[in-house]
């Protein structure tokens, strides 16, 4: 009996061990996706400034153009 409850004793340390083995997989596996979500928003962020700084330069040349147009139209004249 002695022995008997020893090796109850072991099997219930080893699924508790093997239990928080398991969560703590889980917590560095969900640690992880919260990673690469995290990364996944940062690059969505930076590639949505650097499309708007593209369109603001787009703008400032398509406003430098007329007014060198407009410069070129004044010496014509």
């Amino acid at each position: 009996q002695a022995q008997s409850q020893s090796q109850t004793t072991e099997a219930l340390r080893q699924t508790r061990a093997s239990q928080a083995q398991s969560q703590s997989q889980t917590t560095e596996a969900l640690r992880q996706t919260r990673a690469s979500q995290a990364q996944r928003q940062s690059q969505a962020t930076q590639a949505l400034r650097q499309t708007q700084a593209s369109q603001a330069q787009r703008q400032s040349q398509a406003t430098q153009a007329p007014r060198q147009t407009q410069a070129s139209q004044a010496q014509r004249q």
